[in-house]
């Protein structure tokens, strides 16, 4: 009951005669036996497969899945096979499990795409924003210059009046512009300072100190005056 030889024909002869589920216990058989994790990994995909599109049992492909990934965490096929039928089956906690744990294994340099995923799916499937907020702070953590985690950040912090967050935010944007010499832009965004501690802060005084600072630097810069 264990001769690969025998188990690969009888499951070759099971496919061609599309008795799928005997196929999938055969499968689940090699599974169990692979000592080599990409192997072990590379059947439990096949299974996953044949239960969620032949066999239509979506619980017991996603179970194949995660075994595939538990074998091979590094899995592409795996990962992307187990999320996006969490994505079909509408479970995005689920979803957002399987990202984090692909997150985890990823090098820094390969997170940011990973993160952005995330904070979709905690934006527009799970309606958090606050979650949705820490992955892309984690983006600006790995790349204090992406101007689109800055632009999801300034959102989520505007709509939900956090004046406070949003100042430190462009302040440290700011700083990032400053230290890659773009002027024209760490003058809007702390000037964009100022404007909130005077309208949204009802604080003129700390508003004038922002533009202050401001003048120090180029004292004759026209939109500061």
């Amino acid at each position: 009951d264990t001769n690969p030889d025998a188990l690969n024909a009888l499951a070759r002869l099971y496919e061609r005669e599309q008795r799928h589920t005997e196929l999938v216990a055969i499968l689940e058989e090699q599974a169990v036996g692979a000592m080599d994790p990409v192997v072990r990994s590379a059947l439990n995909v096949r299974i996953g497969q044949l239960r969620e599109q032949v066999l239509h049992d979506d619980d017991a492909a996603a179970s194949a899945y995660r075994e595939a990934l538990d074998a091979d965490p590094r899995s592409d096929v795996a990962m992307n096979a187990l999320a996006a039928l969490e994505e079909r089956r509408g479970d995005f906690s689920a979803l957002e499990e399987v990202l984090l744990q692909r997150l985890g294994i990823l090098e820094a340099a390969d997170q940011k795409a990973l993160l952005y995923r995330l904070a979709d799916n905690a934006r527009l499937k799970l309606e958090d924003e606050d979650r949705a907020f820490g992955y892309l702070r984690q983006v600006m953590d790995l790349d204090p210059n992406d101007a689109r985690a800055f632009e999801g950040i300034e959102r989520v912090l505007t709509s939900g009046e956090r004046w406070h967050d949003l100042i430190e935010l462009y302040e440290t944007r700011a700083a990032a512009a400053k230290a890659g010499n773009q002027t024209a832009e760490e003058r809007r965004l702390r000037l964009r300072v100022a404007e909130l501690w005077a309208e949204k802060l009802d604080s003129p005084d700390t508003a004038c100190e922002s533009v202050e600072a401001l003048l120090k630097d180029n004292p004759n810069d026209v939109a500061t005056l």
